[in-house]
């Protein structure tokens, strides 16, 4: 009963912890934010809330690096970002109205400061809440939160004039089954990210070489790994891409217009999948600008390494390649898949909350759906 005055006193008391202590707080109520029980991730989510609106205010914020202090309420930003992506409907609904009353209604942040966390998350906001079902509470929830953030763009629009938001000309595209989304693949994500790229992922249909769990399991398991990372998002669910197919590409290129777009394939993509092999034509995969990743394992097979170069004379766009880690290298989707079916611990592999969501539906060695 009392627990929900907790957040309005702790978010404020954080405020005086020393920099070190204060990121081992922020790094508890993550963990509570991703917890299976609902309530705590709501309230954990109001705390978060707390410590935003009331930052500016932060004890140590001039005896500390600026990137450190403003990549702390980045991190918080994507906790609530990876609370509206939570499969929980109660913390999805407390992540969006915390977002609206406690950040963009609220009268103790600045109008800049307001803007400031709206270019961090607008976008990703954006592509968020569609894929939440309005309904009930839902839809006056959403009502709620969004008039307070069109109240603010109303009004900063009046006081400071147009927004000026940050535009990415690089663009990085990858597709796959994904089946399911592993560290391994989040890995390479803020790889391409941290190259400068905005990164879409686009999910496979199905598979012929794997028997894939439906389409938009797989799509929700990604929304709840990549929520809370930047220049991260899910490509639109309206335009499939094969990648076989020029046409397919062409309308590609042509959603981008005057950015550079690129290709996200494994090395083994490009020696094996028959679009590569075919003969290159106007448009084909063999036109398109390229990132690939090389596992390491794969340097001491000249074999490989004779195909891929072999393969890329046939290739007309540009081409950049990044490593993956070794580490990296031993997770697996099948691997990920086995070790669910033995009952096996997954946390290591998989996204936290993406893990909670697999065995809370039921995906698990009683009823082996998620069996390859």
């Amino acid at each position: 009963q009392f627990s929900k005055y907790i957040p309005e006193y702790l978010g404020e008391l954080a405020l005086y912890l020393y920099p070190s202590e204060f990121d081992e707080f922020i790094d508890n109520i993550g963990e509570l934010i991703e917890n299976t029980n609902d309530r705590i991730g709501s309230v954990a989510l109001d705390t978060v809330g707390e410590v935003i609106k009331k930052y500016s205010m932060y004890e140590y914020k001039d005896k500390e690096p600026k990137e450190d202090y403003n990549g702390r309420k980045r991190k918080m930003l994507g906790m609530l970002l990876k609370g509206l992506a939570n499969y929980h409907e109660v913390v999805s609904q407390e992540a969006i109205m915390v977002t609206g009353q406690y950040i963009f209604g609220s009268s103790e942040l600045s109008q800049e400061e307001k803007f400031d966390a709206f270019k961090q998350i607008y976008k990703k906001m954006l592509t968020l809440i569609t894929a939440i079902d309005e309904y009930d509470m839902n839809f006056f929830t959403n009502a709620a939160a969004l008039n307070h953030i069109y109240r603010f763009i109303s009004e900063y629009k009046f006081s400071c004039g147009d927004m000026r938001l940050p535009v990415n000309a690089q663009v990085a595209f990858f597709p796959g089954t994904f089946d399911p989304f592993s560290l391994s693949h989040k890995g390479i994500v803020q790889a391409i990210r941290d190259e400068g790229f905005e990164v879409y992922l686009a999910i496979d249909e199905f598979s012929w070489s794997k028997k894939t769990q439906p389409r938009m399991i797989r799509r929700q398991i990604i929304s709840m790994s990549v929520a809370d990372e930047p220049d991260v998002f899910l490509f639109s669910d309206d335009f499939p891409v094969n990648i076989a197919n020029p046409e397919d590409l062409k309308k590609l290129k042509e959603l981008f217009p005057g950015k550079e777009l690129y290709m996200v394939v494994g090395s083994d993509v490009i020696i094996n999948a028959s679009s590569y092999k075919a003969k290159a034509v106007e448009n084909s995969i063999h036109s398109m600008n390229h990132i690939v990743f090389q596992r390491e394992t794969m340097e001491g097979s000249c074999k490989d390494s004779l195909a891929l170069k072999e393969a890329y004379e046939h290739m007309s766009g540009n081409i950049r390649e990044l490593k993956l880690p070794v580490y990296l290298e031993d997770i697996s989707s099948t691997r990920i898949r086995e070790n669910i079916d033995l009952g096996r611990d997954i946390s290591n592999l998989i996204d936290p909350v993406a893990q909670n969501f697999i065995y809370d539906n039921s995906l698990n060695l009683r009823e082996p759906q998620y069996k390859n």
